[in-house]
């Protein structure tokens, strides 16, 4: 039956059932079926009868319950799950053997336990033969199994599977059958078929797409080269046609997922490397789940719950949950954090609880409160006290649990993101389920409770929804069965994936699961797996890729025998577009010839920064000039210091653009220094939003634009308290340099001439960090002002930076009588006067020009310091070179 007769058919008025192979089959046949609804202009329909073998099979034995199909006395009172039948198969091995304990009765539980179904299933098969002394022991085991489940009148997953079949013979099936994505057929469901065709009912297979894929393989150095490779197929891929949907599939996903996801979201979404939160990828759906306890917001319930089994507060326990975003006020958390750094310091390693919430709620000896916090703590170690004396059944501590870790305030006050609301959801859902908990069965104290709950949601898969948004599909090789894709990858197909090695139970005869076509227990079952898969794969896709690494480790890797024949292909035509990717790993060979000579058209800015990081770091400057390196600042919602210090030297520019002189400091009456104050501001806030490209909101501008006047006004008073008359000569004023070949660009805030003709260089600076360098320095690091000294000819009065900052305003640097208010003569200038700095500073600054331009970049830290703190510092790998430095040749 072709897909578009199957969809005329579910529009009848008796639709057949459609059995599917997994819940990914269904999914994309309800899609298809949805879009072939819409293209007949439907907008409403029933919903099809898809589902899977397992969930009919589930929903028929609800309905003969309900309908009385089943004598009730033969009913059980439980179906145990499959956690439940394995803690009970446990306890039996233990029971049996206990006089010969053996090493791992968790592992043979579950062994037990799957031989135990296998065994119902192919009942009809064949005896069982020969008798292995470990199917003996099995059979022994089964025995009291079978005992202690009559005796409670429980059964297993597997018997009521059987007792359901059983019921299914009597009852009229469904007359018109289809199988959609089945590659083998299960003794259950063959009966099932059987019985349809003893009814006169028929049973129909749906056909897959007939159309076949361009294939090809390629190979990769190893696991992670082959991820890097994936990782930039599909990046280029979805750049070349937006629209693509891509599938990649994974012969072992559970070993592959972590590093493969890696890869494509690095590759895909690189911002997600600076996101700490469980939210999905809106490119990427993943077929497989983790474990309900590995994410995060349940992982921190369960070690609040683990703390709380212990008699006082251990802080190697607690301060992980003072840091976390789950338990507590979202108000308190700076101070929790406070509260934890406290603790670290004094080196506190247990405490009473009385103590700890008496610190937390007090001003002394922490540095923090937290009084809401401790207040409902308070409540919360009250409840857990009576708690931790109780032994109830295991059913009877899911509400305990729950009441508990919400009196601590879990999982936090601030709105959850989609994941983990979802999360949250799935563990109060095992919580809501150990109200149904048989197992154990004797009452349990609290510490006990917390560590099955443990147990439960470590054994639960858990997988969030995702966004319908993506392009990418991870899936394993049973998942298989439903894709649709415009191309498809085959990760790690090597030989002994495909076919998968053999995996038969070992408590029964092998020979006979053989016989059977068992599971993993037959060659040629798996090898017409195989088969199937990869038919179905060519089927599926326009294009289908297979790639195998080459090693692992030590060992070489083959690629699959049944891909061999697939043509080969260089990964170029593959439409990558990153070749590093694919690129062996080879050994390198690196000269170590000087660097080339300056090209002075080449440098991309020439300032005084240049000769400051060449004093630091020959390396720094060559990283920065030459090689044009820069560091990515983080994207900010509010105004950083440099942008403030920005609005400081554009608003006194145009201030002392009105003035131009000493002469209107005095006359000027306040009313309008505050009109011409609050206008240049005002401009200032302007030209910088233009500058941006974006406006601020009014709330932002309004509180920068009060504390931008507030400073002005500020500074402008210090200038009031200047003794000599002055007049402005360069105020933002580009100015050069010329050093030997090097001609530097720079600008000068503002230069003042003395009524005497001398000069007052300045240069505005809005942090406290800034101190006077060391003027007589040979590679001095901060050139700047030296470099606006050079750039005049007349004498000078003073060379000074002006700390513009809120209660700290002041003139700092260097001044012989130039009547700058509160700033004392520097006793250097006993020694020498500007005339001989400036013929010293020609010099040295010079020579660090020369060394730039005849490419000096050796990696020489001549501030070890500084040179760590430069943005660039990464480039440097200064720890390295120290630990190289210390290393015996």
């Amino acid at each position: 039956m072709t897909p578009e007769q199957l969809f005329s058919a579910l529009q009848s008025d008796s639709p057949p059932l459609v059995l599917v192979a997994n819940q990914r089959l269904v999914k994309t046949l309800s899609e298809r079926y949805a879009r072939f609804r819409r293209a007949q202009g439907d907008s409403v329909w029933d919903t099809p009868a898809l589902t899977t073998f397992e969930h009919w099979l589930a929903e028929q034995g609800r309905q003969m319950v309900y309908r009385g199909v089943f004598d009730v006395a033969a009913l059980p009172d439980i179906v145990l799950d499959d956690d439940e039948a394995v803690r009970l198969w446990q306890d039996i091995i233990d029971q049996a053997e206990r006089d010969q304990p053996l090493l791992s009765t968790a592992d043979l539980a579950k062994q037990a336990h799957e031989a135990h179904g296998l065994l119902l299933e192919y009942q009809d098969q064949q005896a069982v033969a020969p008798v292995s002394e470990e199917f003996q022991h099995f059979l022994r085991w089964q025995s009291a199994m079978l005992d202690a489940l009559k005796q409670r009148q429980w059964c297993t997953s597997a018997q009521w599977q059987t007792m359901l079949l059983q019921a299914l013979r009597q009852q009229r099936l469904p007359t018109h059958l289809v199988l959609a994505g089945f590659d083998q057929l299960r003794p259950w469901l063959r009966q099932v078929l059987e019985q349809i065709e003893q009814q006169g009912g028929r049973v129909d297979t749906l056909q897959e797409n007939t159309a076949t894929a361009t294939l090809a393989r390629v190979s990769a150095t190893d696991a992670a080269d082959e991820h890097r490779v994936i990782a930039a197929w599909a990046k280029s891929t979805l750049q070349q046609q937006p629209s693509a949907k891509l599938a990649i599939v994974a012969t072992d996903l559970a070993a592959r997922k972590t590093a493969l996801i890696r890869a494509l979201r690095e590759a895909l979404e690189p911002e997600h490397l600076l996101q700490f939160d469980d939210r999905p990828s809106s490119l990427i759906n993943i077929s497989l789940g983790a474990a309900l306890a590995d994410y995060p917001i349940v992982a921190d319930a369960l070690r609040l719950l683990s703390a709380l089994s212990q008699e006082t507060i251990i802080t190697r326990q607690w301060s992980a949950l003072m840091l976390s975003p789950y338990i507590g006020f979202a108000s308190e958390a700076d101070q929790r954090a406070a509260f934890d750094a406290w603790w670290r310091e004094q080196g506190l390693s247990e405490l009473r609880r009385a103590s700890f919430l008496r610190l937390l709620a007090s001003d002394a000896p922490t540095p923090c409160r937290c009084p809401q916090t401790a207040e409902h703590w308070q409540q919360a170690f009250e409840q857990c006290q009576s708690l931790r004396h109780k032994r109830l059944p295991m059913r009877d501590w899911a509400e305990p649990l729950k009441q508990l870790l919400q009196l601590f305030l879990w999982p936090g006050s601030r709105p959850l993101a989609s994941v983990e609301y979802q999360c949250r959801e799935a563990f109060f859902k095992a919580l809501q389920n150990l109200q149904l908990a048989r197992w154990p069965e004797h009452p349990v104290g609290f510490s006990t409770a917390v560590q099955e709950l443990r147990k439960r949601v470590q054994t639960q898969v858990f997988q969030a929804q995702q966004p319908g948004t993506a392009k990418i599909h991870v899936m394993g090789l049973l998942e298989a069965a439903g894709v649709e894709a415009d191309a498809i990858w085959l990760l790690d197909a090597r030989d002994d994936r495909l076919p998968a090695p053999l995996r038969p139970n070992p408590l029964l005869p092998f020979a006979w699961q053989q016989r059977v076509q068992a599971p993993r227990a037959s060659h040629q079952r798996e090898q017409f797996f195989v088969e199937q898969t990869l038919q179905r794969l060519s089927h599926a896709a326009r294009a289908v890729i297979a790639s195998c690494p080459q090693h692992e480790g030590d060992a070489e890797l083959r690629m699959s025998p049944y891909l061999q024949h697939w043509p080969e292909q260089p990964a170029e035509n593959l439409f990558l577009v990153v070749t590093k990717a694919i690129e062996a790993a080879a050994l390198e060979t690196l000269s170590d010839e000087p660097v080339p000579a300056v090209d002075l058209q080449l440098l991309p800015r020439k300032d005084s920064s240049l000769l400051s990081a060449q004093a630091l770091n020959p390396q720094l400057a060559f990283v920065q000039f030459r090689l044009h390196g820069r560091r990515v600042e983080n994207l900010a919602e509010q105004l950083l210091p440099n942008e403030r210090g920005q609005l400081v030297h554009i608003a006194l520019s145009l201030l002392w653009q009105s003035l131009q002189s000493s002469s209107e400091l005095h006359t000027l009456a306040d009313a309008e220094w505050q009109r011409r104050i609050a206008a240049v501001c005002h401009q200032a806030l302007e030209q910088r939003a233009r500058f941006r490209q974006q406006d601020w909101p009014s709330h932002w501008q309004r509180l920068e634009h009060q504390a931008l006047c507030a400073l002005v006004q500020e500074w402008i008073a210090l200038e009031k308290q200047r003794n000599n008359g002055f007049r402005l000569v360069a105020n933002e004023t580009p100015v050069s340099v010329k050093l030997s070949e090097l001609e530097l660009q720079l600008r000068v805030d503002r230069i003042d001439q003395l009524d005497d003709g001398r000069l007052c260089i300045i240069d505005y600076k809005t942090g406290r960090s800034w101190r006077p360098p060391d003027w007589l320095d040979e590679r001095p690091t901060d050139v700047q002002l030296m470099l606006y000294a050079l750039a005049r000819e007349e004498p000078i009065a003073a060379l000074v930076a002006a700390r513009v900052r809120a209660k700290e305003c002041r003139f700092i640097g260097l001044q012989d009588d130039s009547g700058l208010p509160a700033i004392r003569r520097d006793p250097l200038l006993d020694e020498y006067d500007f005339a001989d700095l400036r013929t010293h500073w020609q010099q040295t600054l010079s020579a660090l020009a020369e060394e730039f331009l005849q490419g000096e970049a050796r990696n020489i830290a001549y501030d070890e310091k500084a040179s760590a703190a430069h943005p660039l510092a990464p480039f440097l790998r200064l720890h390295a070179t120290v630990d190289d430095e210390g290393e015996d040749e």
